[in-house]
């Protein structure tokens, strides 16, 4: 849904006023409302998937909906996630607005938790969270999955001393990762390996990254590519330096899937089945980053054996194939109460 800012200003104004998290009147319209009333009126609905939080509002305006099986994909915990951001937000009023934000969406998943039939979670941390918060919700754990044949390794040479950055940065959370590499990771890596090439794709560059860029050849930005695979398979490694948010990140299982050494945070590999180490590496602070980082560039058959390694995983546990079969067993579960099969 496209907002100007002036409408999207308003909308967190007036929000201020209401019980509900922003995100619920971002994603409601009446013309939506409408689409799904017509919808269930010409068609005979036997299970309905909300795969955003925020949709679920829309079953407690509809008694149609609220009759029908439910399923939300849950594919973050919303209010945790904007908890971590305000948690790193400098911005005094926005780190405010924030806070009240995520105990807004607190109430919110909690009550959607305990109302939906089922809450399909993305990992064992999400629903140990959850659980927490919504003791009487019925979650199902079904991991995020990777097209292992799109995203695959390739046995092509790989550009020496070269790291990539794959995230829009019009989304807070990837914008606060970035800067958080430039600010307090990169210095120490160029300070190490002079000749290092770091190349960012994805929209929206931030201001920082412009600025660095400026100063630094060695920065790269590629900006928004219709097809990451190219890029992502000629550089030395993948680096996800995240710092807030919450669930399984794609970006992350995808290049692990290419067979990328991937370096990332504690909160970059959440709710993945890795072992640090052997399919990834994980360093939650700016030195042991870079030193990292610097490790694996200076020890490429290092590198390659934790890129096999990391696609490895993927293949066992993170294919379409193993995890369709999951999602399939949990609507026919559901659909066994009406006496439904798909």
């Amino acid at each position: 849904i496209e907002f100007n800012r002036i409408k999207f200003y308003s909308l967190l104004f007036l929000n201020l006023f209401s019980p509900l998290p922003f995100t619920v009147h971002k994603y409601f319209t009446f013309k939506m409302k409408k689409t799904i009333d017509w919808i269930l009126n010409q068609y005979d609905i036997s299970l309905v998937h909300f795969d955003m939080l925020p949709l679920v509002y829309y079953m407690f305006c509809s008694k149609t909906l609220k009759q029908l099986p439910t399923v939300l994909v849950n594919h973050n915990v919303e209010y945790l996630r904007i908890l971590r951001w305000a948690k790193i937000e400098t911005n005094p009023l926005k780190k405010w607005y924030l806070y009240f934000q995520s105990l807004k969406l607190r109430l919110f998943e909690k009550k959607v938790c305990e109302k939906v039939d089922k809450v399909v979670v993305v990992s064992q941390i999400d629903k140990f969270q959850l659980q927490k918060l919504s003791p009487k919700a019925r979650f199902e754990v079904i991991p995020n999955g990777v097209d292992i044949s799109y995203f695959k390794s390739k046995s092509i040479l790989n550009f020496s001393n070269t790291l990539i950055w794959v995230g829009g940065m019009g989304e807070a959370h990837n914008r606060k990762s970035v800067e958080y590499f430039l600010k307090k990771i990169f210095p120490l890596i160029i300070n190490e390996i002079p000749d290092i090439k770091v190349f960012f794709i994805g929209a929206s560059p931030c201001s920082k990254l412009l600025n660095m860029a400026e100063k630094y050849p060695n920065i790269r930005i590629l900006g928004y590519v219709d097809d990451i695979r190219p890029h992502v398979q000629k550089i030395s490694i993948f680096i996800a330096p995240i710092i807030s948010g919450s669930g399984t990140k794609i970006k992350v299982l995808n290049a692990l899937a290419m067979g990328k050494p991937v370096v990332t945070t504690s909160i970059g590999a959440e709710g993945i089945d890795v072992t640090p180490g052997e399919n990834i590496i994980i360093a939650d602070t700016p030195e042991e980053f870079a030193e990292k980082v610097i490790e694996l560039l200076k020890n490429p058959k290092k590198a390659k054996e934790l890129g096999e390694k990391g696609r490895k995983l993927i293949e066992e546990k993170y294919s379409w194939d193993v995890i369709s079969v999951k999602i399939y067993k949990t609507y026919d579960e559901l659909l066994s109460k009406n006496k439904i099969s798909i």
